[in-house]
């Protein structure tokens, strides 16, 4: 990570030297497309275009090639200059004195055409556009737009705002008053960022990364009334960039039962409601059984923990996706199951689906769907067991041990598997 950071500082220090080489680019007219990804509140206030070719002045640092623009910009106002076009590029703001004030590939920024940069003083400034490297080459147009920039502040029900994350800011804080309980979802999306939310108050200490689509922060939580608040922010260090947060509420689907606590039936799936707190559940075990537990989740990043009689399984993702599932073989008695999302990384609803297969005696050569053997096997030798399949379809077939490395091989019917 320290390597990058000095990287891209000789960079920037060896563009200065560069820039003033090279003649200013008159700018054109032309408009670019502007990313719909990108959130905006305002639309472009002009548009500059140019082509990087052979014959542009070349950086020193690396060989590749640049051209300048020329922008006139007010105080108190941020500006994102957006990089379109066949050119593979970044973009460096300087003052009238040369100063480097602003740069779309620094430490923390994703998207190294976007540059986001507050304007403390009005005049003329020198908008450089530079190819990745030495190889960089084509038409280029620079959208530029004015944001509507809220970095705090009360957020409210549906109303969705865009915020500037400076690179000495650590987060940006906003104000959250729940009048009514229920669950609510809150979304950081930016394309310049990798975006990170948590949210504080009432007791509610929860935090999320990449809930939401690619590295985009979605948190699902459930609120009682009171007064919140929530912070956005980057995962990386000195991250900066513009993003949109988004409060929604989230009802809970038509015909659910919520069950959080008490008992769990084998073969009966339950829907719990995380909200910050680890759920608690009882299993009973009649006899010795194989258990298979399932919980599943859109919200959160599911675990579980079983404990019990000589007994204590933890899982966060033995499921599909993100979902927990854990299969062991577990002795009579009564048994602790919790239900939570990893590291509190949001709230929300989940199912949790318990399963018990009866075991057969080890002496037994035969298996059908649904059952288990209990068997020994001693070092160096191997155990044959009948599989009788009665219907075609996908079936899941577990060796389990706490002593072993297990190894299955499935022979009969032209198939080999191991």
């Amino acid at each position: 990570m320290n390597n990058c950071r000095i990287k891209h500082r000789a960079l920037a220090l060896s563009l200065i030297a560069a820039i003033g080489l090279g003649a200013g680019l008159a700018p054109g007219t032309a408009t670019a497309a502007r990313d719909a990804s990108e959130p905006v509140a305002a639309s472009a206030i002009q548009s500059l275009s140019g082509e990087i070719t052979s014959r542009s002045p070349v950086n020193a640092n690396n060989g590749s090639r640049y051209q300048r623009l020329n922008v006139n910009l007010t105080a108190g106002k941020i500006v994102r200059f957006t990089l379109s076009g066949a050119l593979d590029g970044t973009l460096t703001l300087q003052d009238s004195k040369g100063t480097i004030i602003g740069t779309s590939f620094g430490s923390g920024n994703r998207n190294r055409g976007i540059l986001v940069q507050e304007i403390s003083q009005s005049g003329r400034y020198t908008l450089s556009v530079s190819g990745k490297d030495a190889n960089s080459f084509g038409p280029f147009t620079v959208d530029i737009a004015h944001l509507d920039v809220r970095n705090s502040g009360e957020l409210t029900l549906d109303s969705e705002i865009t915020g500037n994350l400076s690179a000495h800011d650590k987060f940006n804080a906003y104000t959250i008053n729940i009048t009514q309980e229920g669950r609510y979802q809150f979304d950081m999306k930016s394309t310049a960022i990798d975006s990170y939310l948590q949210l504080l108050g009432e007791g509610v200490d929860m935090s999320n990364d990449d809930g939401g689509e690619r590295l985009n922060a979605k948190l699902v939580a459930y609120l009682r009334p009171g007064s919140y608040q929530l912070r956005a922010s980057g995962v990386d260090d000195n991250s900066q960039g513009t993003y949109t947060l988004q409060m929604t509420a989230r009802p809970l689907p038509t015909g659910v039962n919520v069950q959080n606590s008490g008992n769990l039936t084998p073969g009966a799936e339950i829907t719990g409601l995380y909200a910050g707190q680890p759920l608690t559940y009882t299993l009973v075990i009649p006899q010795r059984a194989l258990v298979v537990f399932n919980m599943k989740s859109e919200d959160i990043d599911s675990v579980l923990q079983v404990t019990g009689p000589n007994t204590r399984l933890h899982d966060d993702d033995g499921g599909d996706g993100a979902n927990a599932y854990i299969t062991s073989v577990l002795d009579a008695g009564t048994y602790t199951v919790t239900a939570r999302s990893y590291e509190n990384s949001g709230g929300g609803l989940f199912t949790l689906d318990t399963k018990l297969r009866e075991i057969v005696p080890g002496n037994h050569r035969t298996i059908l769907p649904g059952q288990a053997i209990d068997a020994r096997i001693s070092a160096g030798n191997t155990n044959t067991t009948e599989l009788h399949i009665t219907e075609a379809g996908n079936y899941v077939i577990d060796m389990i041990s706490g002593d072993f490395d297990t190894i299955l091989q499935i022979q009969g019917r032209n198939t080999d598997v191991r």
